[in-house]
């Protein structure tokens, strides 16, 4: 960063800061701007759906990575989330390191299963924790029981929900939608255009579930089930459509 800033090369963070969150200060200078995301609503997402689908009884495990800067917004969400909408309610939490999840989340999560056997839920803080976590939750033999939420959105993921698996609902967040969202920061620094404030071009998140998974299409793709208005926005603006 500190040699892009001295070529006069702007750089541009993405999908790395929480919607109002100022990169730290070693770094804040060295970057020409921000595409933010909402990572706490994503968490709090999840947790509304466990409510709605299970009330204040749930028994929820939430699954973090400390060292990943999103999760800690996630990991907030949803504990907040629960905290406003049925304050007795105390979720289990695990963390596994990145680096671990192929290896650790399987045991750590069936362990907790067999240790708390009224689990209801598990809450995945990213897609890719889970595959190990539901391998963990059939382990146990809590397939019939224990379901799951996630977050991201991505087409493996969401086909599982249309396949009628564990997975019950993914807090899905529009890929394209990100990247049209950058190329307009980026026009706006290329332009000598003030970039948006805080880095928050409000992209958007979605509950994909049984109810809705059909519209992200068969099979699931990143295109479909967030609408298209945006493209037209966006090239209204810039100017760029045909």
């Amino acid at each position: 960063l500190q040699r892009a800033k001295r070529a006069g090369i702007p750089v541009i963070a993405t999908h790395t800061y929480q919607d109002g969150e100022e990169p730290p200060a070693a770094v804040k200078d060295l970057l020409a701007s921000t595409t933010t995301v909402p990572f706490a609503r994503s968490g709090q997402l999840q947790a509304d759906y466990v409510v709605a689908q299970s009330g204040c009884e749930a028994k929820p495990l939430i699954i973090t990575t400390n060292d990943l800067l999103a999760s800690k917004h996630i990991l907030k969400g949803m504990k907040d989330e629960f905290a406003e909408l049925c304050p007795e309610l105390e979720p289990g939490v695990i963390d596994v390191p990145v680096g671990q999840w192929g290896t650790n989340i399987k045991p750590e999560v069936q362990s907790y299963l067999v240790k708390n056997p009224d689990t209801d839920w598990v809450m995945a803080s990213y897609d890719d924790q889970t595959v190990p976590a539901i391998a963990a939750i059939q382990a146990a033999g809590k397939g019939g029981s224990v379901k799951m939420t996630a977050y991201n959105g991505t087409p493996a993921n969401v086909k599982q929900i249309q396949d009628g698996d564990i997975l019950a609902a993914d807090v899905g967040e529009s890929i394209n939608w990100l990247a049209w969202s950058v190329v307009d920061q980026s026009f706006r620094i290329l332009s000598g255009v003030e970039p948006t404030e805080g880095g928050d071009q409000k992209t958007p998140l979605r509950i994909i579930d049984d109810s809705n998974v059909d519209e992200t299409g068969t099979p699931p793709n990143n295109e479909d089930g967030y609408g298209d208005a945006y493209v037209e926005g966006y090239e209204n603006l810039w100017q760029t459509g045909s």
